[in-house]
C-alpha cells in the first residue's frame, strides 16, 4: 500500500466528527469500514476511504452531508472551493453539501421564480438565486446563505 495515498480510519472519523459528534461518527465508520470487510483495516486507501464516506451518504441526515464534504476533502486535502466564478453554476457549488438531486431541484425552482437558466449564471444571477434559497429553512437555507456570504466577500 502506497503510504502518501493512504487515510487513517481515525481520520475519517475526525472528518465527520465535528457535524455528528465524535462517538457517532467513530460508529458509522466502525459500522461502514466492517459492511466493506476493512474493519481490521487502520490505512486506508484514498479509493476505500471515499467509498466508506459514499456509503454513509446514502444513510441520509447531517451526516449525509458531513461525508460529503469529507469526500471533496479528499479529493484535493482541504475544502471543497467555494468560490465564484464569473459565470457560476450554481448546482456544482452546491452539490457536495446537499447532493446533486436536490440542489438541480433548489436551484432550478428558484431560477424558474426568477426567470433565469439555472447554469453558467453571472455572479449578480447567483446572488439572486442564493437570496431566494437563502429564504428556504433547513439545509438549503443555511448553505445559500454561506455561499451568499463567500459570493459577497469575493467581489
Amino acid at each position: 500500500m502506497n503510504l502518501s495515498a493512504t487515510i487513517h480510519r481515525t481520520r475519517l472519523v475526525e472528518m465527520l466528527a465535528s457535524s455528528v459528534g465524535e462517538e457517532k461518527s467513530r460508529v458509522l465508520v466502525e459500522e461502514v469500514l466492517a459492511e466493506e470487510g476493512l474493519s481490521g483495516s487502520s490505512l486506508l486507501t484514498e479509493a476505500q476511504a471515499r467509498q466508506a464516506l459514499e456509503r454513509i451518504a446514502r444513510l441520509g441526515g447531517i451526516a449525509a452531508v458531513a461525508a460529503r464534504l469529507a469526500s471533496a476533502r479528499l479529493t484535493v486535502g482541504r475544502a471543497p472551493d467555494m468560490s465564484v466564478p464569473a459565470d457560476f453554476d450554481l448546482i456544482a457549488q452546491l452539490t457536495p453539501a446537499l447532493g446533486r438531486e436536490r440542489a438541480v431541484e433548489q436551484v432550478t425552482a428558484a431560477c424558474r421564480r426568477l426567470g433565469l437558466a439555472p447554469t453558467q449564471l453571472t455572479r449578480e444571477q447567483a446572488g439572486r438565486v442564493l437570496e431566494v434559497l437563502s429564504a428556504e429553512g433547513g439545509l438549503v437555507g443555511v448553505t445559500a446563505r454561506f455561499m451568499k456570504a463567500r459570493l459577497l466577500l469575493s467581489t
